[in-house]
């Protein structure tokens, strides 16, 4: 069991070099993100304050539109740099890989989600979170289950051609509960406004699935 995790540590570890050498994907996205806020208090023309429900909106939309090209942008380039290949020849359980780049992949989207979050408390001129421990379990959960979700169909779509078309329109269906969960958990978070139990319960679920779901289909879709 531990040469296992040894393993598995070691793919953490590789696919983490790999991330951090291609800064330029995720710094990108943290401009992108802070320039969506930017955009987005000037269309306001700087309202005073939003409503919660409107501000987290606008946040998980902000958040969202900074990832998903950084999703595509990864695949592309394990895809095209033959990275998928040669991990296929480890001796190990190929959705092994699917945990270690969902591992990295959450870490790397959480900083930048961050700084989008960061930016729109500032630009937005919107109070501190009434529950501020919710508020980042809420944002956090949320970010780590829509990387899992993109980590996974960005996979899939990338044994077509037009893999840019293609995953948008896997992931808004599939993503959407996710995305409804994330923003009313942090409407709670941020007003004490709703019921987060049931969203919480969404949430979880998407997470066992993600947990589940590539041990059963990631080496096929790899092997594509």
């Amino acid at each position: 069991m531990g040469l296992w995790w040894w393993r598995f540590a070691a793919l953490v570890r590789a696919e983490a070099a790999s991330r951090a050498r291609a800064r330029t994907g995720w710094i990108a996205g943290v401009c992108f993100g802070v320039l969506w806020v930017l955009v987005a208090g000037i269309a306001l023309d700087g309202t005073a304050r939003l409503p919660a429900a409107w501000w987290c909106g606008l946040l998980w939309l902000g958040v969202l539109c900074t990832l998903v090209p950084q999703w595509l942008a990864d695949s592309a380039g394990d895809a095209e740099m033959g990275a998928t290949s040669g991990l296929l020849l480890a001796p190990l359980d190929r959705s092994w890989i699917f945990y270690a780049r969902w591992c990295v992949r959450a870490g790397f989207a959480c900083l930048t989600a961050a700084a989008v979050a960061g930016t729109s408390f500032i630009i937005l001129n919107e109070p501190p979170p009434r529950h501020p421990a919710w508020f980042a379990a809420a944002f956090v959960s949320g970010v780590v289950v829509l990387s899992g979700l993109g980590t996974f169909l960005a996979t899939l779509a990338t044994v077509s051609r037009s893999r840019e078309a293609v995953f948008p329109l896997l992931l808004i269906p599939v993503a959407l509960p996710v995305i409804l969960a994330s923003v009313r958990l942090t409407v709670y978070a941020a007003a004490s406004y709703g019921r987060p139990q049931v969203w919480w319960e969404v949430l979880l679920a998407y997470f066992v699935l993600l947990c589940v779901l590539p041990w059963l289909l990631y080496e096929p879709a790899l092997e594509e």
